[in-house]
């Protein structure tokens, strides 16, 4: 997809208000959040054949992502077409265990992540 096109990716979020376990910090309560996949079209499933993102492509798919009914935005659920998309990397993953240790960058504060609700 170029610069100039719109592109949204629907997800889900939830606030459970639920403990979470986290042996390493305690017990907390956090914010759950999730993307939506469908299976991978051509060009994807070269690389990934599981699954893809839903991509939507307009804003009034994304306006019937956020205000329709499940009848209605179940049928956003499916593969984007092949001739949209460009592969513009591939290669080995560069990051791993090594960027999970003490030298790794902290995570941003929750006031610098922002919030969905």
């Amino acid at each position: 997809m170029t610069t100039d096109r719109f592109c949204s990716l629907p997800g889900y979020g939830c606030q459970t208000g639920f403990p979470c376990a986290r042996y390493k910090d305690g017990e907390t309560t956090d914010d759950l959040y999730a993307f939506q996949t469908t299976d991978a079209n051509l060009k994807v499933g070269a690389i990934h054949p599981k699954a893809m993102r839903v991509i939507l492509t307009t804003e009034a798919e994304r306006e019937l992502w956020m205000k329709g009914s499940w009848t209605e935005v179940q049928q956003l659920q499916r593969p984007l077409p092949d001739n949209p998309l460009k592969i513009v990397a591939t290669g080995r993953k560069k990051d791993g265990p090594h960027c999970q240790g003490d030298d790794a960058p902290p995570p941003p504060s929750p006031a610098a992540r922002g919030s969905l609700f």
